[in-house]
């Protein structure tokens, strides 16, 4: 990447054909080194939006992939033996990436073999995550003041690479100090005093962002509107916002941001709140404080106010509106009787 063009790249050469030929490069080169020594390739990554193959046919008929993933599959080719029966050294290829797409050849082989392994994170344990916080912060476990312990364990979901992250950023825009191994809380409460868009070059933060533009812009809406509710909501405060309650299309609206809210809780971002009683309503609330603080980071304030004052008025309209509905249908009634009764008494008289 340091290397400088001796010419300017001509604009005509459409980008397919450049990409073809660096692989090409990377292959040969790979391949003079194979034959002097081993080779251990390490590809990961990190962020992104395009970790998913990609199934469009390119202009020769061939299946077209990010780039990412045309490299592993150029470097598959590689780990297998020679065509020609030449002896060379081996190659052995370690992916490194979230949500891997099992239908890619190198995949298949890695799955096929039993050549993978999923990490999994630790167990949310308070003591476990206490001694990993006193270690990082080379204090006492008693120092670690409960504030901070609950911040990190309900941001770091349990991985040890975000809680790292998470106490480093910590430090470096002084939310908290160490002092002789006492800790401090500069900022209170963390929860809210904690800007995490800042963190945006962090795996952490990364990641959630990368999960958040892989989604269908359906879910990608109901994420940010679900964050300006710090408890739980239906799917009716959604579609106050989103399209209107009187439309002759309104039961398929509202069936889309069903679907869309169950997407996200099979992907452990929402989850199935308690009802309240007499309410036979549905109730999500959202689970995961990373994405809702990374989330809710994307939705401008003038949004968050609009998105919050159709909501409180969908719910007052819900609440108050069967009460005045049927306190108007009982003076309705009333006034009938009385002039039915009214309409007896004169033709009596």
């Amino acid at each position: 990447e340091d290397t400088a063009l001796q010419r300017p790249v001509s604009t005509d050469v459409p980008s397919q054909e450049i990409q073809a030929h660096l692989l090409d490069m990377i292959e040969a080169l790979i391949e003079l080194v194979l034959q002097v020594q081993p080779v251990l390739a390490v590809l990961r990554f990190r962020r992104g939006t395009a970790t998913e193959v990609e199934k469009s046919k390119g202009s020769e008929g061939q299946e077209s992939m990010p780039l990412f993933w045309r490299i592993c599959a150029r470097l598959e080719r590689l780990t297998r033996p020679p065509d020609n029966g030449h002896a060379r050294n081996n190659l052995a290829l370690l992916l490194i990436c979230r949500d891997p797409p099992e239908d890619h050849v190198a995949i298949k082989n890695a799955l096929a073999k039993g050549w993978h392994v999923l990490p999994k994170p630790l167990t949310k344990n308070k003591e476990t995550v206490q001694e990993f916080i006193s270690k990082a912060l080379r204090c006492e476990k008693t120092e670690v003041p409960k504030e901070l312990e609950d911040f990190i364990m309900a941001v770091s979901t349990g991985y040890p690479r975000y809680m790292q992250e998470a106490i480093e950023e910590l430090q470096k825009y002084k939310y908290i100090r160490v002092t002789d191994g006492r800790v401090e809380i500069l900022a209170k409460p963390l929860e809210s005093k904690v800007h995490m868009e800042e963190w945006v070059h962090t795996t952490m933060v990364g990641g959630a962002i990368e999960r958040i533009e892989r989604m269908d812009p359906q879910q990608q809406l109901v994420l940010k509107m679900s964050t300006i509710f710090e408890g739980s909501f239906s799917v009716t405060d959604l579609a106050a916002s989103t399209h209107s309650q009187y439309g002759g299309a309104v039961v398929a609206d509202n069936m889309k941001l069903m679907a869309a809210c169950n997407e996200l809780r099979n992907l452990n971002i929402f989850c199935v709140a308690e009802a309240k009683p007499g309410d036979g309503t549905i109730n999500f609330q959202l689970a995961d404080f990373l994405m809702r603080k990374v989330a809710g980071s994307m939705v401008l304030d003038a949004q968050k106010t609009h998105f919050k004052r159709q909501a409180l008025m969908s719910r007052a309209i819900k609440k108050e509106l069967p009460k005045r509905l049927a306190e108007k249908e009982r003076k309705r009634q009333l006034y009938e009787k009385q002039m039915a009764e009214a309409s007896d008494s004169e033709e009596a008289g």
